[in-house]
């Protein structure tokens, strides 16, 4: 949502028109940002293993639960990681990249 409210505002600021790579643009970043943030979620469910053990709903999910080896989840958030910063570099400028490279940062924060 925070992305298409920026999307919003900046058309709201500038003159620009709604086209097609307008659209492709903001369908990209929405999918990259929904990569990283399964990432994240993944390193957040790795993270807290020990203690979701001990939780009465979250000891039942899929890492958690070790129904997915953690290690195949980390293979899995690395590449989405690592994909997602490849894409946004092929796709749009280096600011975006930074800005989606400092969500990933924010996961270990």
């Amino acid at each position: 949502m925070t992305i298409l409210f920026g999307l919003i505002l900046a058309l709201g600021l500038t003159n620009a028109t709604i086209s097609i790579e307008l659209v492709g643009s903001f369908v990209i970043l929405f999918l990259l940002f929904c990569f990283i943030s399964s990432a994240n979620y993944i390193l957040n469910d790795i993270s807290d293993k020990k203690f979701d053990e001990l939780h009465p709903k979250k000891k039942d999910r899929i890492i958690v639960a070790n129904k997915v080896n953690e290690k195949v989840a980390i293979g899995i958030m690395l590449a989405l990681w690592i994909g997602s910063m490849i894409i946004s570099f092929l796709f749009f400028n280096l600011l975006i990249t930074i800005a989606l490279f400092s969500f990933i940062v924010s996961a270990f924060l």
